[in-house]
C-alpha cells in the first residue's frame, strides 16, 4: 500500500539517525568548521566580559513583638490610639525585597557624596561604566556630570533622565540582587555585583543603611509622632509650673505680711494655688502618657542586625572563555545537525508499504 507523499513512514523514522550520521561522515569538516565559528563567538564573550566583584551583607529582620494589651489599655485610658502593636503592615519581612530594590532607594544611594572626593556616587558609577564618556559625546557641553548639577537633592531634566536610566537599565537590571535563601526565615543576603571593587563594596555597605533608616523610619513614625507631640507638651507644662510655683510663693508671701483684716488678698492666694495644683495634675498626666508612648515606640522599633559581610579583596565573577568555547562549540555542532535533519525531511517524501 501506497502512503501520500510527505508523510513520516515507520521505516523513515527508523533510517533517520543513520542518514544523520552518514551526512556527519561525509560533512565532518563543515561541522568542525561551524563548530570552530560557535566556539569562538563563546571564547570572544567570555574574554571581553569585564569583571564584576560581588560585596554581599547578610542581614537578619526581627520584627517587634506584640506591645500587650495591658498597654493599649493603658495607653487608652490617656486617649493614645497605639494600634495592634503587631509587626506587620505594609513593611513586613515579605517586601523587604521589593522594598531593598525601590528606584526611590537606589536614587537616594546614587546621590550620596563620595567619600574622599568632591563628587557623587552617580559619578564614580557613571566613570566606571564609561557612561560619562558617552553621554558627553552625545550631548556635547549640555552634559556637565551630576554633582554640579545637583541643588537641593534635585537635580534638571537631562541628569535626571540620565540618572533613571542608571537606575533602570544598570542598577535593578543587572548589579543589586537580595536573596532570601528560606522564607520562613528572616534572613536577607543583600548583593551588589559591580565592576570596581570598591564601588561594590560602598554601595552594598549605602544601600543597606539607606534601606534600614527607611524602614526604621516607616515604622515608628507615627509613634514617634506621638512621642514628640508629648515631649512638646511636657516641655511647655514644665515650664507654665514653674512659673506658677514662683507666682503661688509669692502671694504666699503676701499673706503673710498682710494685715489679717485685709481678706482680698487671700483669695488671689487660693486662686493662685488652685491654678498650680491644676497644673501638676495635668503636667503628671502627661508625663505619665509620655511614659508610656516611649515604652511602646522602643517595642515597636524592629531590630536589624547584620550577620555577615564581604571584605576586600571581594569575590569576583569572571567567566572562563575556554569553558565558553567548549560549551558554544557543541551548541553550534548540534544546531548545525538539526540543520541538517530538517533538509532531509524536506528535501524529498517519505514512503512505505
Amino acid at each position: 500500500m501506497k502512503v501520500q507523499e510527505g508523510l513520516i513512514g515507520i521505516r523513515e523514522v527508523v533510517l533517520f539517525p543513520k542518514k544523520i550520521f552518514k551526512v556527519l561522515i561525509k560533512r565532518w569538516y563543515y561541522a568542525l568548521i561551524v563548530g570552530i565559528i560557535g566556539g569562538g563567538i563563546g571564547y570572544l564573550y567570555a574574554a571581553l566580559t569585564p569583571t564584576r566583584y560581588i560585596s554581599q551583607i547578610t542581614f537578619i529582620v526581627e520584627e517587634s513583638k506584640s506591645s500587650g494589651s495591658m498597654l493599649n489599655s493603658i495607653a487608652g485610658q490617656f486617649g493614645l490610639d497605639v494600634g495592634s502593636g503587631s509587626g506587620g503592615g505594609v513593611l513586613n519581612a515579605d517586601n523587604i525585597i521589593p522594598f531593598f530594590r525601590s528606584q526611590e532607594l537606589c536614587r537616594s544611594v546614587l546621590l550620596m557624596p563620595l567619600e574622599g572626593s568632591n563628587g557623587l556616587i552617580v559619578d564614580k558609577y557613571a566613570s566606571v561604566y564609561g557612561l560619562d564618556k558617552k553621554w558627553k559625546k552625545r550631548f556635547g557641553n549640555k552634559f556637565l556630570g551630576f554633582s554640579p548639577v545637583l541643588k537641593n537633592n534635585k537635580l534638571p531634566r537631562l541628569e535626571d533622565s540620565l540618572l533613571q536610566i542608571i537606575i533602570k537599565k544598570w542598577v535593578l537590571k543587572n548589579d543589586v540582587y537580595i536573596l532570601r535563601p528560606d522564607k520562613k526565615a528572616v534572613f536577607f543576603t543583600l548583593v551588589t555585583s559591580m565592576r570596581d571593587e570598591k564601588l561594590s563594596e560602598l554601595f552594598c555597605e549605602k544601600l543597606l543603611q539607606q534601606g534600614v533608616n527607611k524602614y526604621l523610619d516607616i515604622k515608628t513614625r507615627s509613634k514617634l509622632a506621638n512621642v514628640q507631640v508629648l515631649q512638646r507638651r511636657a516641655d511647655s507644662l514644665s515650664a507654665i509650673l514653674r512659673q506658677k510655683t514662683f507666682s503661688s510663693a509669692a502671694q504666699q508671701q503676701v499673706l503673710l505680711d498682710l494685715n489679717p483684716s485685709n481678706k482680698t488678698e487671700s483669695v488671689n492666694y487660693e486662686i493662685s494655688a488652685r491654678e498650680k495644683n491644676m497644673v501638676t495634675t495635668i503636667f503628671a498626666e502627661v508625663v505619665k502618657n509620655l511614659e508610656v508612648s516611649k515604652t511602646l515606640l522602643n517595642q515597636e522599633t524592629p531590630t536589624i542586625q547584620i550577620i555577615d559581610r564581604s571584605y576586600l579583596p571581594l569575590e569576583t565573577e569572571i567567566k572562563k572563555p575556554y569553558y565558553y568555547f567548549v560549551v558554544y562549540f557543541f551548541v553550534a555542532v548540534l544546531l548545525y545537525l538539526f540543520f541538517i535533519g530538517t533538509r532531509i525531511l524536506m528535501s524529498k517524501g517519505v514512503s512505505v508499504e
